[in-house]
């Protein structure tokens, strides 16, 4: 199973507040030690995370949960944003124009009756532009 480095410390992340619960105490105490340097030596540009799989591979209490972790970061990571088929050309609606004044009207709906002017009723009627 593949995963990227920031996929590491992120499982990482997870698990690390986890440990006093997964782990004996003592045990607990040092492999979270370990992983705080390990993780600060990555933020510092050094790769680790190789480093911090095979510690956390070392302790056999945390397996289940390193399987549950990973498997949540790889379904959350699979959700990416995809166009609909298809172009998306602006829909043109049928305008219209008041001879008089230039006001223009948009019809949205097929059914929207075609008013007088909306600046002046006392103008001509509105035309097809």
């Amino acid at each position: 199973m593949l995963l990227t480095s920031e996929q590491v410390i992120e499982i990482t992340k997870i698990l690390q507040p986890r440990l006093p619960e997964l782990l004996p105490t003592d045990r607990a105490n040092v492999v979270q030690q370990k992983l705080t340097n390990l993780i600060t030596q990555f933020n510092q540009g050094e790769d680790t995370s190789q480093e911090i799989l095979n510690l956390l591979d070392e302790q056999p209490e945390l397996e289940a949960e390193i399987k549950i972790v990973i498997e949540t970061i790889k379904s959350q990571s699979s959700k990416t944003f995809s166009l609909l088929p298809g172009t998306g050309d602006a829909i043109e609606y049928p305008r219209y124009k008041c001879p008089d004044c230039c006001t223009i009207w948009s019809q949205i709906e097929p059914s929207d009756p075609i008013p007088l002017c909306p600046t002046n009723p006392n103008h001509a009627a509105l035309r097809l532009i």
